[in-house]
């Protein structure tokens, strides 16, 4: 199948180019080559890609250009899981879009949770749906649409960090506003049963991925010494420790409404407290030298 039969096969109706389109789909798959030379990617793939992305019924020149071509190549490839482009992602545009983070107030540990954040954002998928990287749909630079992204995970960031800061105080004024006891009964009857939840749920990781929470939250190893380690990418081990904390978190609530006998809201309000709780419990459980074993 030729390019211009890829594009025209996912293409929304009214957005196919005039002119000789397979010659300009053949300059489009050359100008992301020469962007990134380093990233392999199908010439087929990319096209359908960039098909499936343009507006419907709109002048899709804005689109099918080589800038954007180029920015868009990076973002398929990324989305596919490529580990040159990732790295590539990690070399070229995440320091670009970093470099806003002082300028929002967040300190040096804060600026790296943000990246972390992002990262886990941007490639792992969930449920199903292809990560997120594959939603740029090139109206603008990559590292634009990169950068709002990063930005509002930073100040979700830096918002979370005051409200911490603010916990001693705040107290006051969230007990003259009145408590929650429903709330606070679902949280002592779920404390006690978290332990169990939360081991059951460690139980469907596997082997690989509970070491390798182990070595980043118990042993404090980077995400480019754990890399080394398995003989990858560090965004593969970001991707990897962001797929497992998804699953924690997901298994972990579920095991406790079944264990608890909660209805479908009662389980989404404990969300903040299983995610906390996780996040307190992994140093202390992954440093059990006899946790639950799947393989």
């Amino acid at each position: 199948m030729s390019l211009r039969q890829v594009f025209e096969a996912y293409a929304p109706g009214g957005a196919a180019a005039r002119g000789d389109l397979e010659a300009r789909l053949e300059g489009l798959v050359a100008a992301g080559r020469a962007a990134w030379p380093s990233v392999p990617l199908d010439p087929a793939v990319f096209v359908r890609h960039l098909a499936e992305r343009l507006p419907a019924a709109e002048d899709p020149a804005p689109v099918l250009t080589p800038e954007r071509a180029a920015d868009l190549y990076l973002a398929c490839a990324c989305a596919q899981g490529t580990p040159a482009a990732l790295d590539a992602f990690e070399r070229h545009v995440l320091p670009r879009v970093a470099l806003a983070l002082p300028r929002l107030g967040l300190s040096p540990t804060l600026a790296e949770e943000a990246q972390q954040a992002l990262r886990v954002r941007l490639f792992v998928a969930e449920d199903g749906r292809p990560p997120r990287i594959a939603e740029y749909a090139g109206r603008g630079p990559l590292v634009r649409w990169v950068g709002v992204t990063l930005a509002h995970l930073a100040l979700r960031l830096r918002e979370q960090a005051v409200r911490r800061d603010d916990e001693p105080l705040s107290g006051v004024t969230l007990a003259a506003s009145g408590p929650d006891p429903e709330l606070d009964y679902l949280k002592t009857r779920a404390a006690a049963d978290f332990g169990a939840a939360f081991r059951t749920a460690l139980g469907l990781l596997s082997r690989r991925e509970r070491n390798v929470l182990r070595l980043r939250f118990v042993e404090g190893l980077g995400l480019h010494e754990i890399a080394l380690l398995y003989r990858t990418h560090r965004a593969t081990i970001v991707r990897w420790i962001g797929r497992s904390q998804k699953v924690l978190l997901r298994q972990t609530r579920r095991a406790l409404a079944a264990r608890l006998q909660l209805d479908r809201d009662e389980a989404e309000s404990l969300l903040g407290f299983v995610r906390s709780r996780i996040d307190t419990s992994l140093p202390s459980v992954l440093g059990d030298p006899r946790p639950p074993d799947r393989k």
